[in-house]
């Protein structure tokens, strides 16, 4: 399934567009983002899912932004960030 096809499937994820999704790459690099399973560094980035409406202890602007460590032999390589929208959104 493609990333367009999954997003239209799941009403509650946010799709990223590149610019987007280069902003989170950067924002995990400056924050010193490591995979917890193998110590990776390189991560595709997916979707976000919008957690202000969900959770009440969250932030009205929090988002859950997927990560999947790019290192082939990593033995759990699904992650995620907390960011604000400003911080990878707006712009």
């Amino acid at each position: 399934m493609t990333a367009t096809a999954d997003a239209q499937s799941r009403p509650e994820l946010v799709g990223l567009d590149e610019a987007a999704r280069d902003r989170v790459s950067e924002l995990v690099t400056v924050r010193g983002g490591r995979c917890a399973a193998c110590g990776g560094t390189e991560f595709e980035v997916g979707q976000a899912l919008y957690l202000g409406f969900l959770f009440l202890d969250e932030d009205d602007d929090a988002y859950l932004v997927a990560l999947t460590c790019r290192e082939a032999s990593c033995p759990q390589p699904r992650t995620a960030i907390r960011l604000h929208h400003k911080e990878f959104l707006a712009r």
